[in-house]
């Protein structure tokens, strides 16, 4: 169970710091937006600056100003590469707004998904510590039952000991006696002869 615990400690971890990778990819990746964003809001605010000091004239003024035919297509030409470059000022501006709210969601998700792997963290952090003081608890009622069997074993042994020493006592009396009865035995029948 210890070693399932500290394993999955180690998943959760791992998952951790990819997220974290993650959110630091994404950061830099604002940072970048913000910077384009910032680039182009600057072009945009010039681009407006310079439409109201040449004043409200329209493209179409522009073009029907022509002084003939070629300066005609000159300024359709002129007045198109104003309109896509303004058309592409605007939509790198968007663009990098919307990918910039996409990295701040991703972000989000990334922090909502990394604390949620923090608390699994925790939770199995505490689970190791459990398991490890009912580990430290069994191994400590191990020793005392252990010790509790030497106590026994060496409380039988003495019995043991002090029986034996009791049988050979009993017996060495008894063969004292055999003995002494052998020789009052003998004695008398020595005597009677």
């Amino acid at each position: 169970q210890i070693t399932a615990l500290v394993s999955d400690i180690d998943a959760v971890e791992v998952i951790i710091d990819e997220k974290q990778e993650a959110i630091e990819e994404k950061n830099e990746e604002i940072g970048e937006l913000n910077q384009v964003i910032e680039e182009s809001n600057d072009k945009l605010k010039e681009r407006m600056k310079i439409m109201y000091e040449y004043g409200s004239a329209s493209y179409l003024e522009i073009i029907l100003d022509a002084k003939g035919l070629s300066d005609f297509f000159s300024r359709i030409s002129i007045v198109k590469d104003i309109v896509n470059h303004d058309k592409e000022l605007i939509d790198t501006y968007v663009n990098s707004k919307t990918e910039l709210e996409a990295a701040k969601s991703v972000i989000q998700l990334e922090q909502k998904e990394q604390f949620e792997a923090k608390t699994i963290l925790e939770d199995k952090k505490s689970e190791l510590q459990d398991a490890q003081e009912q580990k430290e608890a069994l191994i400590s009622e191990l020793n005392s039952d252990i010790d509790a069997l030497e106590e026994q074993e060496q409380k039988a042994e003495e019995d043991y000991n002090s029986l034996k020493a009791e049988l050979e006592e009993a017996l060495a009396e008894q063969e004292r006696q055999r003995k002494g009865s052998s020789s009052s035995a003998s004695a008398a029948s020595f005597q009677g002869s």
